[in-house]
This record gives structure tokens, sequence and C-alpha cells, in this order.
């Protein structure tokens, strides 16, 4: 009967996941996907009133400007958007430069024909402002703004992904000489205290209060202030006195997309009726000249002087400044980089990797040690952006983008690497060996002094290179929490231009160096990966170290309680703002990544229970590989494979079939997903099936000498192992779930990941949505767990049961 709740529970999770998913595959309505540069709420409030009207879905998918003429740029050669909306008219100037849209041929005379061109219209416009709480003095100016008194205090868009950014560095281009731009950005710089990835939620996050000042368009803080502040505005827009730039929000459509069906929605966007509606979610300014406050009209009566006024005229200059920002002012040498992301994940490596000891020691002596490990492994199971959320609202003393902050967050998350090593470690001393000791009369204290100490040697420096890289690379907290300096997971997980590409391919050798480093203490330590034979429970070991085992059962204990009261204390705070819809749409990606999960999972434990059954002659050196392909793999997986697809027609030795891991295969991208996961989890799935190989050797030897194919060997050995291995995938499953990094730069555009949705969520100041999303990631992992646990456990019981018998 036991046997059966593992089985039970693995197959409702895989009809949920189907029963989710090919509904999406049989619907036959016709659709539109459209590319958004604008705020999400327009877009979709646009595509709902088009579907009403024509009966035509138009699914949106949201990139900032930069980052989505980046990805129409680099990406598929079979398109995945129809239309592209919203964002500054600059850059599709510079896409039509590069032959990405094609005409399309409306003609609208209430639109003015400065805010339109043969290949864009203009359909919105917004002018540059400051947005300041109205609890500090705000800036009116330009240099008002390199004050010390807002040190750390201001938040920006990011010129290197948003639009806004541009218009932004734009406009102080042409404010400030050639020679005084770099000066006056480097005293911006040390009081930025964070470049946010978008620049249409700038104002929401002033108003949560992780900032004073921003710099965003008008119409984005004004609105904030009427939706939010209706008895009083507590946000203040301030136009800078010695001149501004506006933008207009341009509309396009793609080439290789559904042209006539793309015509048509974009005749819509252009209408007064769909411009209204935009106006009256966000309050920015129609381009129609029938509608009032139309972007004319406020510039018209505008009482500051316009620095940038032309887009065709603009785009040269604002490439140019933007490089300029990029490698004199954010990320000028390797060196800095690098010594600015040890100042963060040092100090976390070093706390996780003390405390994962205390912890790992815990889990051994624990009377379940397989269900209290799993527990203590509950901060992997929830994206590092959603425990800095958490930390950030329960402790009001934390500032946001503060690297004490971040350091906390990431010595947080970086435990269970730690604890998992250290583990790995001490359970290399059986209850056996402890047994014998105690008959032989030595003391607790001897017994541990001869068995466990010196399991400290090679677990203490293998688990600090393993968390150092784990914090260093996190895609998740450094995006989301990270401050304004330039550490190594925002370049390699930004839409670098110019010569930062040098800087990325240093960075990316300086990962790999680490990863040898780690690879050179499992050759030093090789018992670190020898075998480890999982036996039944003794009892006597517990009572032997009673003293020590109660100690170490009220820390884990502890440290568990403290990590579930914190987030469910964040959560209750929050739960107020959490929108039906948003709920809705993570939950719909939390299905998206359990169907990669369960398509990956078992194809990754097959092999990697192949390579570690057969004999290796140089088993040690395939250890060492996989190593470092462990560590490094997780963290910088996806930005690996997403750089060979972007840049393959910059390099003759890439393979041709590295173009169908983005969106040019037919299945558009989910094949390049799990070809990532799978190739990244092999390691794991490797190490896995090396705890259990003793146990199915000789079933294998005394199978071959009875003259088996070799295949059915294999087979038969999956078959009598196959508790273990469910345990296994259940493990590389749950990764999968919770994880961000292989697919956060390979996902398509309608097959979104829950780990990466927290990340941009969490970086536009959506608090509620980020802790609900990493409620849903961890219960998921942790009831995929409970599979493989239930698996594991039905197996060592029936083991027990033989044990007594005999």
């Amino acid at each position: 009967m036991r046997s059966l709740i593992p089985k039970t529970a693995l197959a409702l999770l895989l009809l949920s996941v189907f029963a989710a998913v090919f509904p999406k595959t049989l619907d036959q309505t016709p659709k539109l996907s459209v590319l958004c540069s604008n705020n999400l709420r327009s877009c979709k409030a646009l595509a709902e009133r088009y579907e009403k009207q024509t009966g035509i879905k138009a699914n949106i998918f949201r990139l900032p400007t930069s980052a989505a003429l980046a990805k129409l740029e680099h990406g598929s050669r079979i398109p995945e958007f129809d239309v592209w909306i919203g964002g500054p008219a600059e850059a599709y100037v510079t896409a039509a430069d590069k032959g990405l849209l094609v005409p399309h041929g409306l003609t609208s005379h209430t639109i003015p024909k400065k805010f339109q061109d043969p290949y864009w219209i203009g359909t919105y416009g917004g002018i540059l402002a400051f947005c300041s709480s109205s609890a500090v003095r705000a800036p009116q100016n330009w240099n008002d703004l390199t004050d010390r008194r807002y040190r750390r205090k201001i938040i920006l868009p990011s010129p290197l992904s948003s639009g806004t950014a541009g218009t932004m560095v734009s406009a102080l281009g042409n404010r400030f000489p050639d020679g005084q731009f770099v000066s006056y950005f480097r005293r911006l710089h040390k009081n930025t205290a964070k470049y946010i990835f978008s620049g249409t939620h700038l104002a929401q996050l002033i108003e949560n209060g992780r900032a004073d000042v921003a710099v965003t368009f008008a119409p984005y803080c004004q609105s904030r202030n009427a939706k939010t502040n209706p008895g009083g505005p507590t946000l203040r827009t301030t136009y800078p006195a010695d001149g501004t730039a506006y933008e207009i929000g341009a509309a396009a459509l793609l080439k290789g997309g559904k042209e006539k069906m793309g015509r048509d929605f974009l005749r819509f966007v252009i209408s007064d009726g769909a411009q209204d509606l935009v106006s009256s979610i966000e309050r920015q300014n129609p381009t129609s000249v029938k509608l009032p406050q139309n972007l004319a009209s406020k510039l018209d009566s505008l009482q500051v002087p316009i620095l940038v006024r032309k887009p065709n005229i603009s785009v040269e200059r604002r490439e140019y400044f933007v490089k300029k920002f990029a490698d004199a002012v954010y990320a000028p040498a390797p060196g800095a980089v690098l010594l600015q992301t040890a100042a963060v994940s040092v100090p976390a490596a070093l706390a996780a990797t003390i405390l994962g000891a205390i912890l790992g020691l815990g889990a051994r002596f624990a009377k379940y040690r397989r269900t209290v490990g799993i527990l203590l492994c509950l901060p992997l199971s929830v994206p590092s952006a959603a425990w800095a959320t958490a930390l950030f609202h329960v402790f009001p003393g934390l500032t946001p983008y503060s690297d004490s902050l971040l350091r906390l967050t990431l010595t947080v998350s970086s435990v269970p690497i730690a604890l998992l090593v250290h583990l790995l470690c001490f359970s290399q001393v059986s209850d056996t060996q402890i047994v014998a000791f105690a008959g032989l009369g030595h003391s607790p204290k001897e017994t541990f002094r001869t068995l466990f100490l010196p399991r400290f040697a090679p677990a203490f420096p293998l688990s600090l290179s393993a968390c150092l890289i784990w914090a260093a690379a996190d895609s998740s907290a450094n995006s989301a929490f990270g401050s304004a300096a330039a550490r190594i997971a925002n370049i390699i997980f930004s839409p670098l231009p110019g010569s930062l590409g040098v800087t990325r391919t240093v960075l990316l050798c300086v990962i790999a160096a680490i990863g040898i480093y780690a690879v050179g203490i499992n050759r030093v330590f090789p018992h670190i990966t020898t075998e480890i034979a999982l036996s039944p429970h003794r009892s006597g070991t517990g009572s032997y170290f009673s003293a020590l085992r109660r100690a170490l059962s009220v820390f884990c204990a502890a440290w568990i309680l403290c990590l579930f009261l914190l987030y469910l204390i964040a959560l209750a705070n929050l739960a107020s703002d959490l929108h039906t819809e948003i709920a809705r749409e993570l939950i719909r990606r939390l299905f998206h990544s359990l169907t990669v999960a369960v398509s990956v999972a078992p194809v990754s434990v097959l092999l990697g229970f192949a390579l570690a059954v057969k004999r290796l002659r140089h088993r040690k050196t395939v250890n060492a590989l996989f190593v470092a392909v462990l560590l490094i793999g997780f963290t910088f997986g996806g930005p690996i494979f997403s750089n060979l697809y972007y840049y393959r027609h910059e390099s003759a030795f890439i393979p041709t079939f590295l173009r169908y891991l983005g969106a040019d295969w037919a299945v558009r991208g989910i094949l390049g997903v799990c070809f990532a996961y799978l190739l990244l989890t092999l390691p794991l799935s490797y190490f896995g099936c090396l705890f259990f190989r003793r146990g199915v050797r000789t079933y294998t030897a005394v199978t071959e000498n009875l003259g088996a194919p070799r295949l059915r060997v294999f087979f038969l050995a999956v078959h009598e192992m196959r508790a273990p291995l469910l345990a296994v995938s259940s493990m590389i499953g749950a990764i999968i779930v919770t994880q961000t990094a292989p697919g956060i730069s390979l996902q398509p555009a309608q097959w979104q990941l829950i780990a990466p949705t927290v990340v941009s969520f969490a970086d536009s100041g959506m608090d509620c949505a980020v802790l609900f999303a990493g409620c849903l990631s961890a219960g998921c992992a942790q009831f995929i767990l409970g599979i493989g646990i239930m698996a594991v456990n039905s197996v060592f019981l029936r083991k027990l049961h033989g044990y007594r018998t005999e």
C-alpha cells in the first residue's frame, strides 16, 4: 500500500500538467503575437478591447525597448511576433534601418507628420521628468541629482535595456558637452541606488519606499498618484529647468509576421478610441490632435527647453552615449566588476558555508534524516528575489538595493548548497562505524573527533567555492535587489553594447577558472565523490550522541521555523495587493515550468544512470569534469547557450544545430529550453545515481554473465532501482522548476517559466506577486521532492523488513 502513494502522487502531477497544457495546444482561435514595450496594463487593455471588437486574440509579451530590439535583432529567423507597440520611436528607427520592420501603409490625418514615419507611427507620448517622494526636496535641474542629499536614493532606468533611459541619455548628451558627459554621469552614478531593467515601473518603486527620486516619463508618475493616492499626492512630478526630452511611443509591423492581421491591429491602436483608452489608464499623452492633453499641445505649453526633438537625428547620438555610459561609467574594467562582486559574494559564501556545516551535522544525526534534509533545503526551492523581498518587508532597517540586504539574501539562498556538500561528506560515516567505535569503549567526543572532524577538511573548501560561484552568479536577487554597482550577474544577463562583449568574455573565463579550482579540490580529495551506501537507519547512534543531537535538532528546527515565519509574515502583510489576473498568470507559468521538468527530468536521470553504471576507465576525471559543469552550469548555463545562439552568425565554428536552441524551431524555443536544462542537470543526475550504483552492481554483473544483451541489462537495472531513480528525478524536477538561469535567456515569448518571472516582478516592485510566485514554486518543488522521499522510504522500509526477517 505504501508503494502506491508515490505512484499515485506522480500520476496526479502528470495529469495536472497535461490537463493544463493540452487544451491550449488544441485551441484554434486566431491569434496575434504582440511585443509590448509600453506598460503591461495598457497593452493588455488594448488586446482585450481588440478581441471584443474582432474576436481575434492578441497575446502580449512585455519587454523593455532596448531589450526588445536586441531580441528582434539577434533572435529568431522564424518570427515570434507580428506587431511591436510602445517604446520610444528612436528604437523603431534603428529597427527599420536593420530591416526588422515593414511599411505599415496606414494614413492618419489626426496624427501630426512629425509623429509618424513610413515604418512606424506614434500612438502616445510622454515628457521626461523627475518623479520624487513628497517626503524629500524635489530636484529642480539635472545638476541637483548629483547633490549629496540624494546619495544612494536615486533609481534610474538602465541604459542597457530601457528605452526611457535611452531618451534620458540623449537629453544629457545634448545638455552637457562631450567631455562633461562622462564626468556628470560618474557623479550621478554615485547617487544611484539601482538601474532598473524597465523604465515604466519606477514610480511604483518610489511609492513602495525603495528610493526617493527617479527619472521617468511624467505620465507614469502622475497616473500612480491618481490611482493609489486619491486623498493626496505622495509623488511629485518636476520637469528639469535646464531642459528635457520626450518620447513618441511608436507602433510598427514586424517583418515576417502576420502582415494583414497585424495591420488591422495597428489600425485599431492608432484610432482615437484606442488612444483615449491608453490615456485613461496611464495618463499618457495621445498623439491624435483631436484628443485632450495630446502630445503636441503638451509640448507647446511646456515651460522648459526641449533638448531632443527629432527621432531620426537622435538615434546615432543616442547609441553613442549609451555605449559611452557602458564603457566609462557602468563597467569600466573586468577587475572592478570582480571586486564589486567579491565584496558581496565572499562574505555571503563564508557565512553560508559555516551555517551549512552546522545544519549538515544536524541532518546527519536526525532520526528522519532525508525528510529533515529536504526541509533544510527549503531556501533552494524559493527564488532568491522572493527571499530578498521578504527580508526587506520584515526588517525595516534593511535598506533596499544595499549590499547588506543582498549579502543576507545570498547567504540564505546559498546555505542549502553548503549543507548538501557537508551532508555528502558526513554521510560517508556509516552508523555501523559509529556502533563499532561505541562498542570499543570510545566516548562520543573521541568518536566525533576521529570520524567526523576529518570530513570538514575536504568539505569546507569545496562548499566555500560552490557557494561563492552560486552567490556571484545569482541571477534572481542580484538582478532585482542588487545595487547600481556592476556585478557579474548584471553583466552576463544584460543586452550589452559595444566593447562590453570583451568584458563578458573575460568574466566567463574567470568563472571557468573558479570551476577549475573546484575541480582541483575534487582531485585532491577524491573521496568526496566516492560511492555512498544509503543503508537503513540503525537505532542506538542517536542515544550515543544524545547531547549533540539535541543541540543540533534545536538549531535546525529554529532555522526552519525562522524561514517559515519570515516568509509568512511578509506574505500576510502584502496579501491584499495580489490581483486575480496576476495569480492566474503565475499559475499558468508554473505549469509551463512543470511541463519542462516532467519532460527533462526522466531523460536526464536515465542518461546519468547509464554513465554511473558504465565501467569508465577514467572515473575520477569524469567526476572532476561534472563537478565543474555542475557548479558553473546552473548559474551561467542560460547566458552561455544564449550567447552561442544570438551570435551564431559571427562565429563560423558554431554548429548549425545551435540555431534550434532559440525560437527557430517549430515548437518556438521549447526545445531549446529543454535542451539547456537537460545538459545542465545531467551532472546532478550522474552524481545522484552514483550513490545507488553499489546496490545494482552485483545485479548487472549476474545478468551480464547470463548472456543478456547490454540494453536489456540496463533496463532491468532501471527497473530494479526504480525507487531511487524516482527520487533523483524528483530532485531534478524540483530544481528545474525553481532555478532561473538556464531559462532566462532562451524561453520563448509564449512559453514563459515561473522562476524568470519572479525576477521581472521584483524589478518592477510587484512584491506581493513575487512572494506568491515564491510560494507556488516552493510548494510545487516540495511536493515533487515529497514523491521522491516516499519512494526511497518505501524501499528502505522493505529492506528493514528483510533485515528483521533474517
